[in-house]
């Protein structure tokens, strides 16, 4: 647990005293008991938006005042049984955070990065002792289905709202999402881009280039959408969209689509430049989230050089993390420095562990491969594959190629 939160932990209710439980059926169980309502957090050691949500929301005293009548739960979703647990209560976006009444039943979700007062705001809607009104509970309970894509069922629930409801702005946009997402056009977006100029557009971008929209009618939107770029995310950082990189992520897909290859690599080397310039950078190790979106930038900007200087830095930065040790190793693989790859991809696989060690270890595979050692990249993949096939079927299927690939080419 993190030093503030323990600090203000020491100094809270007993209903908080025990911080957050790893293990939800616990949660629950203790929630029946005491009759409170359950905050889950769901995440992952490599979500970047998760230590955003640690670091500017749950680490400070505003997060603890409400928390303290809560039963909290903190799910990893790369360890076995967290991976159960994102799958029944249909968890598709890192971070969720679920709450759920007293005998585990959902009452409603926030997804993905958030401005502290904006959480915070959803969190007391959401576990307040007050029944919120008959408008504001079926704009919930659409919400839900969205974030749990049951898209059918939330068309029908939509096409149902009459009189005031029908004319609530978030219940407009809430109808434009829906139609976005099941049928993803140029127009859809064009409507939503009118309707909405949160930070969430940034998602609702990427949800219509699964249509692949033509790039002649996305180019019509680029003025709306540059103007709202720049007013979300060319600010001082306090008042910026708090995910920042997936609003450059979709402008920078929005601009290749539109055609505009200059434009996309423009934006990227923007990115570079900000996070860790002079006027932006906080110290290194201070804030894991802005630590991996300037990584993340030097290398989509190609920025080798500077990128190459990051990575130690960042393996120093958080020492029992297996990320940025897989991440180097994984970035010198991919320049052909297999032999400058080992040490790190080995020291990865000592720290790593359920779906994030089969992620390793294919690269791991593929790294002892190309050094000449097959029958040690045979080994590996065999005995993750053993070790997790009954637990992480899914996971172990790219593992379960590649070694079927080695058989094939021996």
């Amino acid at each position: 647990m993190m030093k503030t939160a323990a600090v203000l932990l020491a100094l809270a209710a007993p209903a908080a005293a025990q911080g957050w439980e790893p293990s939800l059926p616990a949660a629950i169980a203790a929630a029946k008991k005491s009759g409170q309502k359950i905050l889950v957090d769901f995440t992952a050691p490599w979500c970047y938006s998760c230590y955003y949500m640690e670091k500017n929301v749950l680490d400070r005293p505003a997060f603890w005042d409400i928390a303290r009548s809560l039963q909290l739960a903190k799910v990893d979703v790369d360890r076995p049984e967290g991976k159960a647990i994102q799958s029944e209560r249909r968890v598709r976006f890192l971070p969720s955070f679920l709450v759920l009444d007293s005998q585990g039943k959902e009452l409603g979700r926030i997804l993905g990065e958030q401005r502290e007062a904006d959480f915070l705001a959803q969190l007391k809607a959401l576990v307040g002792e007050g029944k919120p009104s008959a408008e504001d509970a079926a704009v919930k309970a659409v919400e839900a289905m969205i974030q749990k894509d049951e898209l059918d069922k939330a068309a029908a629930a939509l096409a149902k709202g009459k009189g005031g409801l029908a004319q609530r702005s978030d219940w407009k946009i809430l109808t434009l999402r829906v139609a976005l997402k099941k049928k993803p056009t140029a127009g859809a977006l064009a409507e939503m881009a009118a309707a909405n100029d949160g930070c969430e557009l940034a998602y609702d971008l990427s949800a219509a280039f699964k249509g692949e929209p033509a790039a002649d009618a996305l180019k019509a939107l680029r003025p709306r959408l540059d103007a709202w770029y720049e007013r979300r995310y060319w600010v001082p950082r306090r008042d910026r969209c708090a995910d920042f990189r997936s609003g450059v992520q979709a402008m920078a897909e929005f601009y290749e689509r539109s055609g505009d290859a200059a434009a996309k690599a423009a934006t990227l080397e923007r990115a570079a430049a900000l996070i860790g310039s002079e006027s932006d950078r906080i110290g290194l190790g201070t804030d894991r989230n802005y630590d991996d979106d300037r990584r993340y930038f030097l290398e989509a900007a190609g920025k080798d050089g500077e990128l190459e200087a990051l990575f130690p830095r960042l393996v120093d930065a958080y020492p029992s993390d297996y990320v940025y040790t897989y991440r180097y190793a994984k970035w010198l693989a991919s320049k052909g420095r297999h032999a400058d790859a080992l040490p790190w991809i080995e020291k990865a696989a000592r720290l790593c562990y359920g779906a994030n060690r089969l992620t390793v270890t294919k690269v791991q595979a593929e790294i002892y491969d190309k050094l000449g050692r097959r029958p040690d990249a045979v080994a590996i993949l065999r005995r993750e594959i053993k070790g997790y096939a009954v637990q992480l079927p899914k996971e172990t299927q790219p593992l379960r190629d590649l070694l079927a690939t080695f058989a094939i080419t021996k």
